[in-house]
């Protein structure tokens, strides 16, 4: 009983998960579902054999422009100090 009370209780904009160690590795499955979900909108349907390759090299893009723009974003903050 109590520990439904607990559940009943729990914020989680109060009083977040800890997951400070890992939480970046949680963008990986999110940018596959974005690409698999894109990508399985627009391919027509006789070109269905090819999702997983375009699938993967939109997620690949995605992934690299994200660390193209965190480098900037971390050269603009903590090399020149903006």
């Amino acid at each position: 009983m109590t520990s439904f009370l607990l559940a009943l209780g729990y914020t989680p904009l109060l009083d977040p998960i800890p997951i400070d160690r890992y939480w970046l590795w949680f963008i990986i499955p999110l940018i596959l579902a974005v690409s698999i979900t894109y990508k399985a909108t627009k391919i027509p349907d006789k070109q269905l054999h090819k999702l997983p390759k375009q699938a993967m090299a939109l997620a690949c893009q995605i992934l690299g422009f994200m660390a193209l723009a965190s480098a900037i974003l971390l050269g603009l903050t903590e090399i020149i100090g903006l």
